[in-house]
């Protein structure tokens, strides 16, 4: 034992310094109250703040149960400790919590000898058979919970609505840590060692409600969510020993955290609205607007909007995270639902796409317009010759750069109807500004840049 103790010192970086440290002794019991045998014991240095409390798991002192659950911690350096027994992945903590920041801090101090730190080691914190690691010499735990979200009677699981995206939230109860990730994830990454988290559902979108949540049989729509309550893949099988001990692969979860939601009623709108939709990409998670107006955007790439008024209106996907470019078109409205929209890709998005100029058209209702292209060549004042090489940089919100050829061209296919800015700046020549706006047709432009020289 000595020399066990002596290896994990060392790992660890610790210096042992014989008769100058403390003793802590206890009796460990399970929930039956008998005596918890042949269960290791450790002492865990309390952390300076939250953020080292979220991963704090090093043990200076380790000790393994008698036949009477007793337990002895010799040589402990003078400081303050939070004792924990059991499992490496689920601990227990003094005096009987999961939670390390829910623990008793015991204080210790050179030579001297704290007895009755007794507690009742929680059922999930019993060693895993084949669950041989050292106490203390995993710096921190992942878990890898898997997902499941869908929407009663098989209905399209909306991922975007006027509220935002949707996601799922967990909030660690003891470091307040929230890890969201979004609603059609297929499973979630959390940090250890605490155990307990709030589950909850943030932007749900209007006409849905929670029908239920679960993990298992726990309903975290009342209560938490407990890692310990948890099944997991046992480590030695899924030969995750060697890359744990590193840190660098999450312990992941059999049990699927579930949500279901359900549709809360039925939508009125008025006689003189209609319903549009149709599908913008392949199931990339996008938002979707009309008219700067958002709607709601499904997990399977399709979209629509409910309570449109009869006119032309333009869609975009103006945040498109993941996602490759923006997607977008302009569409003429009657007074009866439209279906089948294809989006098509477009170069960029317009300066006042969030609140775009009302337009009229003569086309007939349920048309979708074709998109315009803006192309554009840069010509020096003196020569009228086009110029280049140099920088073109598209201003506003949604702006980008790109550089201009040698020959001073450039073109942006599809565009949506609506202001777009340039600055352009041509090697020896005084940078111009320039704000066009698009409407229906394709726009030649030619910019003249004065010479510095």
């Amino acid at each position: 034992m000595i020399a066990l103790l002596a290896l994990v010192f060392f790992l660890q970086g610790i210096p042992l310094r014989p008769n100058e440290g403390g003793t802590i002794t206890g009796v460990l019991k399970d929930a039956n109250g008998k005596p918890a045998v042949r269960v290791r014991v450790g002492a865990i240095p309390q952390p300076d703040g939250p953020v080292d409390l979220a991963s704090a798991s090093a043990m200076i002192s380790i000790a393994e149960t008698d036949a009477a659950g007793r337990y002895r911690l010799e040589d402990v350096p003078a400081g303050r400790y939070y004792i924990a027994a059991g499992r490496v992945d689920f601990p227990t903590y003094f005096p009987g919590t999961q939670a390390l920041a829910r623990g008793t801090v015991v204080s210790i101090t050179s030579r001297a000898v704290v007895e009755g730190i007794d507690f009742v080691l929680q059922d999930s914190s019993i060693r895993v058979p084949g669950l041989d690691l050292l106490f203390g010499l995993p710096a921190s735990l992942t878990f890898s919970i898997p997902l499941q979200a869908s929407v009663e009677g098989g209905g399209k699981l909306p991922v975007f609505s006027p509220g935002g995206f949707m996601f799922i939230r967990l909030t660690n109860l003891a470091t307040g840590i929230r890890t969201e990730v979004p609603i059609n994830e297929s499973s979630c990454v959390v940090s250890g060692p605490t155990a307990e988290y709030r589950v909850s559902i943030e932007n749900l979108p209007p006409g849905y409600r929670i029908k239920s949540m679960m993990a298992g049989t726990t309903d975290l729509t009342t209560s938490n969510l407990q890692l310990s309550s948890l099944s997991f893949k046992t480590l030695a099988s899924a030969g995750l020993i060697n890359s744990l001990s590193l840190g660098s692969a999450p312990m992941t979860a059999t049990t699927t955290v579930s949500v279901v939601l359900a549709r809360a009623g039925s939508e009125t709108t008025a006689a003189t609205s209609v319903r549009i939709a149709g599908r913008a990409g392949n199931g990339e998670r996008r938002s979707i607007y009309l008219d700067g107006k958002p709607g709601t955007f499904y997990s399977d790439g399709t979209f629509e909007f409910r309570g449109v008024q009869a006119g032309r209106h333009t869609l975009a996907t103006i945040e498109n995270p993941g996602a490759g470019r923006p997607l977008g078109g302009s569409l003429i409205v009657g007074n009866r639902d439209v279906d089948g929209i294809n989006l098509d890709e477009v170069s960029l998005l317009p300066m006042d796409i969030r609140s775009p100029a009302p337009t009229t058209g003569t086309q007939p209702a349920g048309t979708l317009i074709r998109l315009p292209s803006l192309r554009v060549v840069v010509v020096d004042e003196a020569s009228r010759q086009p110029t280049g090489p140099g920088t073109v940089y598209v201003i506003g919100p949604f702006g980008t750069s790109f550089d201009l050829p040698a020959e001073g061209r450039f073109e942006f296919p599809r565009l949506l109807p609506g202001k777009y800015s340039f600055e352009i700046q041509v090697f020896r020549h005084i940078t111009i500004t320039r704000t066009v706006v698009m409407g229906d047709e394709d726009v030649d432009l030619e910019l003249s840049v004065t010479s510095l020289e």
